[in-house]
């Protein structure tokens, strides 16, 4: 007798984390099950001898225990899964114990999730802080989710990415014939968002000419097209972030106060992977999960060895930095179970538990890389921003913000 597609995740789950515990209720969250699929496939494992339940008047609330893993029922299980059957490639998202793509139970995890409960049922701005990679987007669609303007529309606005030159006509539509190439009028970001959540990505690079419009129309929920003159009234709920720190760039005269003060008025600090370590085997056993529900494929499990090598692992890109590795494990890697060797790192040197402590903060290693890139290009500000990754407004930018000189290309003609 096959197994049901949920009763392989389970196994695997098992084999992968033998000692995890929870209720019925967090595995149906961490598989994307309903609790029914979860009950079912622990009737269907009962012959296995592998998993208890602790039965609940609200049967989600029920306990789930895995059994001890001895060699015998290791054998046996992976005979049961190798006979299952490949299952269709899915395109749900993915999650445990809180939601959709929020994983762990770190005390600092579970801070943030008390406080998106808190904000999910008001509509106040929040401001999410917190490392490259950490998962600020995951958050912010999270607390939309949960909130009352769920069925409306989640907007993204990346304010690193868009050239300054176009930002305000993104943000705000523009009327026809307001500049050179506006042929026809167009609704801006904000106004397409009426009624849901606008989400301002890296809002630290923001230019000054910008905040005080956005101030307006954070305050007012009122904003005028480029080109119009009437203003324009929209239903929408702010979340900002950024990696930079707002309060230093407030001092520094490079962001507005009264923007700031607009903006904080929740902030949720999400941390880093290096101080949550102990989320990282579920972390990486859900990823590993949700890659194979995306190439429909049964999940591969770490090997003990591999996952010592990623707990030692500073992840400085965090959670966006294990996704890759793991990724790049799963192609590389031909056994069974992901190995040490399948698992590579910018820097295998094995770091202390606890906090990285910092030699040099963000804002130098990111004057000093600029800087170097800018010399390796002879001050070619174009190659300089492919070099970087980003576009060369937003270099332009940050030149001006650390007052880094660009001297003059070369431009005398080379001898034939």
């Amino acid at each position: 007798m096959k197994l049901s597609p949920v009763a392989q995740e389970l196994l695997w789950l098992y084999l992968a984390q033998p000692d995890l515990v929870g209720s019925v209720r967090d595995f149906s969250i961490f598989l994307t099950r309903s609790v029914d699929e979860i009950v079912s496939a622990l009737d269907e494992l009962k012959r296995y001898d592998c998993i208890r339940l602790t039965p609940d008047a609200e049967p989600a609330a029920s306990g789930v225990v895995f059994v001890p893993l001895s060699s015998e029922r290791r054998r046996a299980l992976t005979r049961a899964l190798d006979s299952g059957v490949r299952r269709p490639a899915a395109s749900r998202h993915d999650g445990f114990a809180y939601a959709a793509d929020l994983v762990g139970r770190d005390p600092q995890m579970s801070a943030v999730y008390a406080m998106i409960d808190r904000v999910s049922r008001t509509n106040a701005t929040v401001l999410l802080l917190g490392e490259s990679g950490v998962g600020k987007e995951v958050v912010a669609r999270t607390i939309h989710s949960r909130s009352l303007r769920a069925g409306g529309p989640f907007a993204i606005i990346d304010c690193a990415a868009i050239p300054a030159a176009l930002l305000e006509s993104e943000l705000f539509g523009h009327e026809q014939g307001s500049f050179t190439s506006a042929l026809r009028k167009q609704i801006g970001r904000f106004e397409a968002a009426d009624g849901g959540t606008i989400f301002l990505d890296e809002i630290a690079e923001l230019p000054l000419d910008l905040q005080g419009k956005l101030l307006r129309a954070l305050q007012m929920r009122q904003f005028t097209r480029v080109g119009g003159t009437s203003p324009i009234t929209v239903d929408v709920r702010f979340i900002a972030a950024t990696n930079r720190p707002l309060e230093a760039m407030v001092r520094a005269r490079t962001f507005r106060e009264d923007l700031f003060y607009r903006l904080n008025v929740i902030a949720i600090t999400v941390p880093p992977l290096r101080e949550r370590r102990g989320d990282i085997p579920l972390l990486s056993q859900r990823v590993l999960t949700a890659l194979a529900h995306r190439d429909g494929t049964i999940p591969r499990r770490l090997a003990p060895d591999a996952l010592a090598k990623l707990k030692g692992y500073a992840w400085p890109g965090n959670v966006r930095e294990l996704e890759n590795v793991l990724e790049r494990a799963l192609i590389v890697s031909s056994h069974a179970e992901i190995a040490a060797e399948d698992i590579v790192l910018a820097d295998d040197v094995p770091t202390p538990e606890g906090p990285c402590p910092p030699i040099q903060s963000l804002r130098e290693v990111e004057i000093a890389h600029i800087r170097r890139v800018v010399a390796v290009t002879a001050g070619n500000e174009s190659e300089a921003a492919r070099l970087l990754g980003i576009h060369r407004d937003t270099l332009y930018r940050k030149l001006r913000r650390y007052n880094i000189a660009v001297r003059p290309q070369n431009t005398t003609p080379r001898m034939s």
